[in-house]
């Protein structure tokens, strides 16, 4: 019977998640413990979660104390497979260092201790920029540690994570920096192209390294994790601790490999002698890793990984990142090759052929000739040396037997060949030349079109890369595709190729355009792009022409146009129909189906057509779920679901209010498992915001209050750190003022007043700047009652002074009838809370209440019996008398 599939890893993470909100830590390392072979990278998805803010630390380590000799514990910063390193102050000098201490149910293990030992000796050896420095050693209570320098930065592991889901051939080395947060001043090194910037950081590791094995150390656990970059650029090598120096006691051979099987070279898995050029193998890993963002040799199993090294049959770097120069290919293929004796003989050659590649300069490395490649996939496969080699008996002795019949006539036709083939070689000649022309020319095209769509990818489905303060670099990104596709389309104006993409290039920009506020530029763009599209008849096209037309409803909409935005959306939707029809299970065609259903329903949703928008968004979520069956580990995928149910979310508690809560939380499982692995993009983030913000909403339907504020607390935690990361997108402002006041909405209905007021004061800068840079009726709704409601808490403390300053000023800010209305009756009552105030106190506000209520007509207020017989008509008794309040009803009646 088959071994049942291993659930994927995001799986594993969230409920990894689910085990930890439940059971705390301790359910957590049970699960990890069922989990032995995953739980790396379960933690390491883990720990993704936590620097985002999504979940809280960990709790501290238990230690029999938190003062190592002159070192005060502040924080543990991560745990290996020996020793535990926390952050610690030197209270002496003032100053943060790492302080690396023997896990202590370890310290029964000799080895553990020779471990630790052995990474002293070797570091005190070392004073070099690029190895972090030991600067204090102890062993109080039989416990060893040690002091070193405290490195800011990311490992090249972390950095790695964060490239998951990318593609290595469309990133730059400004994807790597912003994963760094790199200062300016490593700007030049981040400045070029990937591969260049990832040579140029393994280059820096291979001269470090130069340094450490003339100084007699082997390091023997190279990695990324063990390589730290810090924000100005420079890599520095950490861990020491199977380190081998030379003139001390050699470590005993063991067949167990030492390190991380991953990078370990053939000898180690072997258990014999090593000497530096286990360390040009690891590199050489390492190098592939970065170059690729995937290891040369992946198993699940050990033993099959170790086999796998041990053949050392890996595809070449190129397969999988084309941009990468062939000799650069070359160097890390001798770098990892697994024949020490073909390996590069020092780290010192490897950086020298390193530095050759980056200067373009001739590298002294050679690929494999094929007489070794052949030999080598014999011993891999010896059944097949045998047939080879019977072949090879029969192919020497066959042309034996025939050769003297044919000499003579070759000898005969050797005259008339060679006339024939000066003939042939002018033909051959003149054809080659129009073909080589025709593909040079064929192969620029496709580096423009890849060049412009490169930049355009950055403007538009690529979440994961989203960069903080991006938006203007993203319009001016979409500008010159737009440009360059136009100029492309005027040089080849038959090639249809350029004009679909050309249309869309100008459709995102005008989709930009209308997002950044200029509807004027963004309108006749998007209109122009579509038409253009409509008139396009290739099926992939189609697709195009769905996403322009998504891209000019989503800015009617911003316009406040939504029966513009219904008719486009109507025709995106034919178009999908059309799609379908000629290809039913097309994966691109049922997802664009399902993101014009979603923004039709959010359509519906906006006219309170509740169970219209359920049925659309029933439909779109079938969709998802069968193009996510064919691409299951999809992160934009299972963020368009995500997408989906959320908007349901906004039905369901009205329409069916027991799925409400198992539909928000998968939503939040599955953007938690996408985070955990490696794509914390600000859209992904966002949207884990939003599903929080849901969760509290149903727990208050429910009337379940702690629960509601964990929810809005997660939510504004999430909120705080994209407004920091993104501080122009107004959304990010909207969002974060709006958690703070539905936190204040739990406290007062907790009875919590104060606090109430208190949390509105921190909503309401956030709501009032989103208000005045946008007319989107959102921001202007939840500022009006964030002021209703400041109204309300400030009344029921019996602070008369916040509640009038709150009534001036949503009398004075308000547009909207209703509003204006609930500012008038406000102000009516807060009269009668005046008592012995002074008589032009009261004066002042009878007026403003009348204005209100003028305005609020002319605003276009019709129902005149809410003055008379309406519930709330006592409210106005206080101004009646006043003249302009007459007058108002008499302007009223003449309207009918």
């Amino acid at each position: 019977m088959p071994e049942p599939a291993k659930p994927a890893l995001e799986t594993l993470i969230g409920e990894a998640v689910l085990a930890l909100e439940q059971g705390g830590e301790p359910a957590l390392q049970q699960f990890l413990l069922a989990h032995q072979a995953e739980a790396r990278s379960v933690h390491q998805g883990l720990e993704q979660l936590r620097r985002l803010g999504i979940l809280a630390p960990p709790p501290p380590a238990p230690l029999e104390r938190t003062t190592f000799g002159d070192f005060h514990v502040v924080r543990r910063l991560g745990m290996g497979g020996m020793g535990v390193v926390y952050v610690a102050e030197q209270q002496s000098l003032h100053r943060t260092v790492a302080l690396k201490v023997v896990r202590p149910e370890l310290l029964i293990a000799p080895s553990a201790r020779e471990r630790f030992r052995r990474e002293v000796d070797a570091v005190a050896r070392l004073q070099h920029p690029g190895v972090v420095p030991i600067l204090a050693v102890g062993g109080d209570d039989d416990q060893p540690w040690f002091a070193m320098e405290f490195v800011a930065g990311r490992t090249l592991e972390t950095l790695l994570g964060s490239l998951q889901g990318k593609d290595p051939t469309r990133a730059t080395g400004g994807v790597l920096k912003a994963a760094l947060e790199a200062d300016d001043s490593a700007s030049a090194l981040f400045s070029h192209s990937y591969w260049e910037t990832c040579t140029r950081l393994v280059h820096q590791v291979a001269l470090t390294m130069c340094y450490v094995h003339e100084r007699g150390v082997v390091h023997r656990d190279l990695k990324p994790s063990n390589l730290i970059v810090t924000p100005q650029g420079q890599v520095k090598v950490l861990d020491f601790g199977l380190a081998h120096v030379r003139d001390l006691a050699r470590v005993t051979r063991e067949r167990q490999p030492m390190g991380s099987p991953a990078y370990a070279a053939p000898e180690q898995l072997l258990g014999e002698a090593v000497d530096e050029r286990v360390d040009v193998y690891a590199l050489g890993v390492t190098l592939y890793e970065l170059l690729t963002t995937r290891l040369p040799f992946v198993d699940s199993s050990p033993q099959l990984l170790e086999q796998r090294i041990l053949a050392g049959a890996s595809k070449g770097v190129r397969a999988f990142n084309p941009s990468v120069p062939r000799d650069l290919e070359i160097v890390c293929a001798l770098a990892m090759d697994r024949d020490r004796a073909r390996r590069y003989r020092s780290m010192a050659a490897l950086a020298a052929d390193l530095d050759a590649v980056l200067t373009k300069r001739p590298i002294q490395a050679r690929p494999l000739g094929p007489g070794l490649r052949l030999w080598r996939a014999l011993q891999r496969h010896p059944v097949w040396a045998i047939g080879i080699g019977a072949a090879a008996l029969v192919a020497l002795q066959f042309p034996l037997l025939l050769w003297r019949q044919q000499a003579r006539a070759n000898v005969e036709l050797a005259a008339s060949n060679h006339q024939l083939e000066l003939a042939n070689a002018s033909l051959t000649a003149a054809n080659l030349a129009v073909a080589q022309r025709e593909q040079e020319a064929e192969s620029r095209l496709q580096q423009a079109l890849g060049a412009i769509e490169t930049m355009l990818s950055g403007t538009t489905r690529d979440y994961s890369i989203a960069l903080p303060s991006s938006e203007r670099m993203q319009l001016d990104l979409a500008a010159r595709a737009a440009q360059l596709f136009a100029a492309l389309r005027a040089d080849l104006p038959h090639e249809a190729r350029i004009d679909a993409r050309a249309a869309l290039a100008a459709a995102v920009h005008g989709d930009l355009l209308a997002k950044s506020g200029e509807p004027d530029r963004a309108e006749p763009m998007l209109r122009e792009a579509i038409a253009r599209l409509a008139a396009t008849a290739a099926a992939d096209d189609r697709n195009t022409y769905v996403t322009a037309l998504r891209a000019l409803a989503g800015a009617e909409l911003r316009w406040q146009r939504p029966a513009d935005a219904e008719r486009t959306l109507q025709q995106a939707l034919c178009a999908t129909e059309q799609q379908l029809a000629r290809t039913p299970t097309g994966f691109e065609v049922r997802r664009g189906r399902a993101a014009v259903l979603a923004e039709l329903a959010r359509l519906r949703l906006a006219t309170g057509d509740g169970s219209g928008a359920l049925a659309l968004l029933q439909e779109a979520q079938v969709l998802l779920d069968t193009v996510a069956a064919v691409a299951p580990g999809d992160p934009l995928l299972t963020y368009d679901s995500a997408v989906n149910r959320e908007l349901l979310l906004q039905v369901l508690p009205a329409l069916d209010p027991d799925q409400a809560g198992p539909v928000c939380e998968r939503a939040i499982a599955d953007m938690l498992r996408v985070i955990g692995a490696g794509h914390p993009g600000e859209p992904y983030r966002s949207l884990l915001a939003s599903l929080y913000e849901l969760r509290g909403s149903i727990a208050v339907a429910g009337s379940d209050l702690p629960a509601a504020a964990a929810g809005f607390w997660r939510s504004l935690a999430l909120r705080l750190e994209l407004l920091h990361e993104f501080p122009t997108r107004l959304d990010n402002r909207y969002f974060t003022g709006a958690s703070w006041f539905n936190l204040a909405m739990i406290a007062g209905q907790d009875g919590q007043h104060a606090e109430a007021l208190a949390r509105l004061d921190l909503a309401q800068p956030y709501l009032r700047e989103a208000r005045a840079a946008s007319p989107d009726p959102r921001y202007a709704s939840a500022y009006t009652m964030a002021i209703v409601w400041r109204v309300e808490f400030a009344t029921q403390l019996g602070r008369h002074d916040e509640k009038a300053a709150a009534i001036l000023e949503l009398g004075s800010t308000t547009d909207d009838p209703a509003m204006l209305l609930a500012a008038a009756r406000m102000a009516c009552v807060h009269l009668g809370t005046l008592g012995s105030a002074p008589t032009d106190t009261a004066a002042a506000w009878r007026p403003r209440a009348v204005l209100w209520v003028t305005k609020a007509i002319a605003a276009g207020f019709r129902d005149a019996d809410h003055f008379v017989r309406g519930d709330q008509a006592h409210f106005y008794d206080p101004i009646r008398a006043e003249p302009g309040f007459a007058e108002a009803m008499r302007d009223l009646e003449d309207s009918k």
